[in-house]
């Protein structure tokens, strides 16, 4: 299976002329990329290592878990992790719904707090950290 169009256009959503895959290694470059006629040599030598995107200006990337990935890389690492999200959807949904809850109330207790201070006579204001 393949990381379908719509993870990736969510997740690469940044482009360079060039970029390393840092889940894999790979060295992907465009026809925009500085070196990349020396890119392409190299990509002779080592075609696993570098991969060419010879009819496109800029190579697509994102981060993955803290990492950069690049769209369309053989190790294709992305699919893992969509079919992750989707195969835990209910339980993602889950912990969303929990901690949005939790988020709100403790919103709606701060808010409440700088409401009491706004309409709390000036000389009653005090600052209280926590």
């Amino acid at each position: 299976m393949k990381t379908s169009q719509r993870f990736m256009d969510i997740v690469c959503c940044e482009h360079s002329p060039g970029m390393r895959c840092e889940f894999c290694g790979r060295i992907h470059f465009g026809v925009d990329d500085e070196e990349y006629d020396e890119l392409s040599e190299k990509q002779d030598k080592e075609p696993d290592k570098y991969i060419g995107h010879h009819d496109e200006n800029g190579i697509a990337w994102g981060y993955i878990d803290g990492k950069i990935y690049v769209w369309n890389c053989p190790c294709d690492l992305a699919y893992r992790y969509e079919q992750w999200i989707w195969n835990n959807r209910n339980l993602i949904c889950e912990y969303l719904k929990r901690r949005t809850k939790e988020a709100l109330k403790q919103a709606e207790a701060d808010a409440e707090m700088v409401e009491e201070t706004i309409n709390a006579p000036e000389s009653s204001r005090r600052i209280i950290v926590s």
